[in-house]
């Protein structure tokens, strides 16, 4: 059985995750940045998506100021590092 109580406030609201702030804004055409993760780890597939998901979002973000910006992802596994490396395009 429920009890109903009066007088309770509401938490204050909150929305969803913290956004990850990237670099996007600071980078030149040409400029990269790599976010490491073991690309030959279990859950490799699973961590691409997610990084993915968040570089998507801050591009939008940035798009909204700066239509001009473009970039490109790719997965990466060479001297440089392995991950997600963001390439600053436009």
């Amino acid at each position: 059985m429920f009890q109903i109580v009066s007088g309770i406030p509401l938490p204050a609201a909150a929305r969803g995750r913290k956004a990850v702030e990237l670099p996007l804004v600071q980078m030149n055409k040409g400029d990269s940045f790599l976010i490491p993760f073991d690309v030959k780890a279990e859950d490799a597939k699973k961590t691409l998506e997610s990084w993915r998901r968040k570089v998507l979002a801050s591009k939008k973000k940035v798009l909204k100021e700066h239509p001009d910006a473009a970039y490109r992802t790719a997965v990466v596994n060479d001297a440089n590092g392995a991950g997600l490396r963001v390439w600053c395009t436009a």
